[in-house]
């Protein structure tokens, strides 16, 4: 099993220690590189510099997919919840927010656009290495 979040789950620890975090998806055959990686996290601490390089990191990463990092505040503690995914697979949410038949969003999305999804858990592992490399140049 192969899980294609694993890398930038170990760059992003590798910054910074993380609270909560979930991503990527379990790869078990072929067919499961169509759905689209999405990770997520917390850190532990705020640190609104760290969050800034590895948001220029995310906008600045030149690969086959556009890619799009978002946060979320959390309302009874003072830290934030991220998440990187594919801005196709975004914009896929945002579209079917409405549609309550959809109950599976990755599955829908796989089904609709699977080169997206195999595209980027190929290419993953080249957007963490940018990350890790931003970093390096601090």
């Amino acid at each position: 099993m192969y899980c294609p979040g694993d890398s930038l789950g170990a760059v992003l620890k590798s910054i910074n220690e993380i609270e909560w975090g979930k991503g990527g998806i379990i790869i078990q055959d072929e067919d499961d590189r169509k759905y689209p990686p999405v990770v997520m996290w917390r850190y532990k601490d705020k640190d609104e510099r760290r969050d800034q390089l590895i948001v220029d990191a995310v906008e600045f990463f030149k690969g086959n997919v556009q890619w799009t990092i978002s946060f979320r505040d959390r309302e009874s503690l003072p830290s934030r919840n991220w998440s990187i995914a594919p801005k196709r697979y975004e914009e896929f949410l945002d579209k079917i927010k409405d549609n309550t038949d959809i109950i599976d969003a990755k599955g829908a999305f796989a089904a609709a656009e699977p080169e997206v999804g195999k595209t980027a858990n190929k290419e993953l592992p080249e957007l963490a290495e940018h990350i890790k490399k931003s970093f390096k140049k601090v």
